[in-house]
């Protein structure tokens, strides 16, 4: 069983890994440290279906124990509720041990103890560690985007919440909570010009997104693919491991480290002028959201040559009018003065 397991780390998730980033976790150090957690590993994961990294129910065709016909049987109802809220996997998490006994969709977070697993340093370890003591069967918390190795490095953000049979807390629930409603909405489904945000206008939720990076091709780039200029500013281990080959809505999950911030957003608001990292000046406004215990900016940023494209227009039309209008008036004058 452990040896299947291991096999599966080394030959299949370790080079999907490394294809999405530019970290390599340490041999070994995401293996499960329970029996429990080798026995789902082995059932859900290293025999499970291929090719990890797939969003699908998590089914295992090996397991007949009656955990795993008992998770059979929930799993429809599950995924129709998961599917409803619009969100990421669901996984749920004994609030004694903190051993993660249940994902709704194939993750190798199953199975792995979250005090002394190999992702007990995890924001998501650290969302559940502060709820296991919860008394308020309405009490939830959200952790931040991250860099998520289950998700092959994808940054990911989590709401969770305790579940109750009566007095007793059960399990903590959690959910994994996608960057692609937060893009979307931010930029119209991608559409940015049918959105009336232009050409150059983007809509960021407190980090630079790696999608500009293909709207504005840059050549020099350095480790994962990172242009050289930015990854300057954006030094963090989790933005250091996005991908060379971005998709159109994955997003950084470093804290924003170029102005604004610098001085950070704070509670502040405000619209300056600054060089964007192509070297182009470009307007942009930014203040502070706050989302429960997070605490966000937005930023929009344009161009500055696009944003006065309509003034320049403008004042291109009056000059037209200007110059006619002398014309006529000239023609006018000389028609009507005495003598003329």
């Amino acid at each position: 069983m452990q040896a299947e397991v291991r096999r599966f780390y080394r030959e299949e998730f370790r080079p999907a890994l490394m294809k999405h980033s530019a970290i390599e976790p340490p041999e070994d150090s995401l293996l499960p440290t329970t029996p429990t957690g080798w026995y789902l590993h082995y059932h859900y994961i290293a025999t499970g279906p291929k090719p990890y990294g797939q969003r699908r129910i998590n089914h295992s065709a090996t397991d007949k124990s009656a955990y795993g016909r008992g998770g059979g049987r929930a799993l429809p109802e599950l995924q129709g509720v998961v599917n409803r809220l619009e969100q990421g996997n669901l996984t749920l998490v004994d609030p004694e041990t903190l051993d993660v006994f249940f994902s709704l969709e194939q993750s190798s977070v199953l199975g792995t103890n979250l005090i002394n697993g190999p992702y007990a340093a995890s924001k998501m370890s650290r969302l559940v560690l502060s709820l296991r003591n919860s008394q308020n069967v309405d009490d939830y918390k959200v952790a931040d985007f991250e860099a998520y190795y289950p998700s092959l490095g994808d940054p990911k953000a989590f709401v969770a919440t305790p579940v109750f049979d009566g007095p007793r807390m059960i399990a903590i629930m959690v959910l994994k909570l996608p960057i692609e409603p937060i893009s979307n909405a931010l930029s119209g489904n991608q559409q940015w010009q049918a959105e009336g945000l232009g050409k150059t206008r983007r809509g960021l939720p407190g980090r630079p997104r790696s999608d500009d990076a293909e709207r504005f091709p840059l050549p020099d780039r350095g480790p994962g693919g990172v242009p050289r200029d930015v990854a300057a500013i954006a030094t963090s281990r989790a933005a250091r491991s996005i991908p060379s080959t971005s998709s159109a809505r994955r997003s950084w999950s470093s804290p924003w480290r170029t102005r604004p911030p610098g001085r950070r957003f704070g509670a502040r608001s405000g619209l300056m002028a600054i060089s964007g990292y192509r070297g182009i000046p470009a307007l942009m406004a930014y203040g502070p959201v706050d989302l429960d215990s997070l605490r966000w900016g937005v930023v929009a940023k344009i161009d500055v040559a696009e944003a006065m494209a309509p003034l320049g227009d403008y004042a291109k039309r009056v000059l037209a009018w200007g110059v006619g209008l002398s014309l006529l008036a000239t023609r006018s004058w000389r028609c009507c003065w005495p003598g003329s």
